[in-house]
């Protein structure tokens, strides 16, 4: 397989994963079961927005967020899932509450751990389900591989993080890329973005063999012509899997209103969709866990 890796200049803050670097698992997490899966009849993968930790406001607040947004990861147990506008802070609790999970990524301005007041778009996984084998990060602009470049007609730098997996129990290779695109700055800048991620995708997966998976707050609906590069490359799973709950997945901290902003793709060489859903509970007398739901989807290896 021609692995992400080998594009030229593509792997940005490539390396170990954060319980890796550190010698092994943080302390307190939740004990739970570190023998790798024996099966896995599918894949279940979640997409959030968890809203920056360090924004003030009564429902902004990490502090009065942080116990629902574990009850909801606790209750769901995606075995892979993408977040945007991470902070550090926030990264840490979710590792400290299991410890088997992992994850990859860096700040949108290249910083690697202990960052506050910037966002990252880190990748999560079991690490009793897969095994991580490289990942890096490159940033939404004209030089790819320039750490924390603004992003097209805009101040601010925006990022795609990906990482290669095994799956431990079959020896299937996968493919994640996570990001979290500019809304401000208009349709082209979307529209380039979206067009900089495909390619990079094609590069790392030219046949499409190797399972592959794309998701993240793209602050666009589905029909817009910003994703139609996106739309025709793979597939979007809430259009394609066979059971589908959809509806909008911004919610502002409001009970009407918002719209289907975030995504999750898969290729159809590599899956099959088995459900979609976007999950609007309430967790520990929690109505929003952030301005957005997390979205999941259910997809069978082919």
């Amino acid at each position: 397989m021609a692995g992400i890796g080998l594009v030229t200049g593509a792997v940005v803050s490539c390396g170990k994963s954060d319980k890796a670097a550190s010698g092994g698992t943080e302390e307190g997490g939740t004990q739970k079961t570190e023998l790798p899966v024996t099966e896995i009849s599918t894949l279940k993968v979640m997409s959030f927005n968890i809203l920056r930790g360090d924004l003030n406001g009564p429902d902004h607040l990490w502090t009065s967020r942080r116990e629902a947004c574990l009850a909801m990861i606790a209750d769901e147990e995606p075995m892979l899932f993408g977040l945007q506008e991470c902070t550090w802070t926030q990264r840490r609790h979710i590792l400290e509450a299991d410890s088997r999970l992992q994850a990859v990524g860096v700040a949108v301005d290249g910083q690697k751990k202990d960052y506050t007041n910037v966002s990252s778009n880190p990748i999560f996984w079991r690490t009793d389900i897969l095994s991580l084998e490289d990942w890096g990060t490159f940033w939404l602009c004209d030089t790819p591989e320039a750490t924390g470049t603004p992003t097209w007609n805009a101040q601010k730098p925006r990022t795609c993080t990906w990482a290669r997996f095994k799956v431990r129990c079959n020896g299937k290779r996968l493919i994640y890329f996570n990001t979290h695109v500019e809304n401000a700055a208009g349709e082209e800048t979307k529209d380039k973005s979206i067009r900089l991620i495909v390619d990079r995708m094609r590069e790392a997966n030219p046949s499409l063999q190797v399972p592959m998976l794309f998701g993240g707050d793209l602050n666009s609906k589905a029909s817009a012509n910003c994703l139609s590069a996106m739309m025709t490359y793979l597939e979007h799973a809430p259009s394609s899997c066979k059971d589908t709950d959809a509806g909008r997945t911004l919610n502002s901290f409001k009970a009407t209103g918002g719209s289907a902003i975030d995504h999750l793709f898969y290729n159809k060489e590599g899956f099959t969709g088995k459900r979609f859903w976007v999950n609007r509970k309430a967790y520990k007398n929690v109505t929003y866990l952030s301005d957005h739901y997390p979205i999941f989807c259910e997809l069978a290896f082919n």
